[in-house]
């Protein structure tokens, strides 16, 4: 089989972490962007509100600042993303990898993150509030816990 790539390429070189694209602050509001890879894209200050970005890939993507209102990303993929500042009012963020991803000063409220992975994030530093739902959220630490419980977020269930 011949490798379609052009002579001279190198067939070994590995994804550049470089940002590929700069939407900074773009209006993609209401977009079906479902699937897509974003990755280490700076989105951030971009207008996602309303956006489906299910299974969407969002790996290191810089989202700070970002309007993500009422965006579906179910089962999307944002470890490593920073979402510093962003708007994720009622959110759904139903299964998605949270890990390690920058919350802080996010606003998180009426968002829904049930059976999220939650690893190395920092939602007890995010604006929560008691219609944030967590059940089923994974990787949280006692202490976030404590301080999502103490925020009166949703972290069981029964909080349903």
């Amino acid at each position: 089989m011949t490798d379609p790539r052009p002579p001279g390429t190198n067939r070994s070189a590995k994804k550049s972490t470089t940002p590929r694209s700069k939407s900074k602050g773009r209006d993609m509001r209401g977009r079906n962007l479902e699937h897509v890879n974003l990755s280490t894209d700076d989105l951030s200050g971009a207008q996602l509100e309303q956006a489906r970005l299910k299974d969407a890939t969002l790996k290191e993507t810089n989202l700070s600042s970002a309007n993500l209102a009422g965006a579906d990303l179910t089962r999307a993929g944002l470890g490593g993303a920073d979402l510093g500042g962003a708007d994720l009012t009622d959110a759904v963020l139903q299964e998605a990898d949270v890990r390690d991803v920058n919350l802080s000063h996010s606003d998180l409220r009426g968002a829904d993150l049930r059976g999220a992975n939650l690893t190395g994030a920092n939602p007890q530093d995010a604006d929560v509030a008691e219609d944030a739902r967590f059940a089923g959220a994974r990787g949280l630490t006692e202490e976030q816990r404590a301080a999502l419980t103490e925020k009166r977020a949703r972290l069981d269930e029964s909080d349903e």
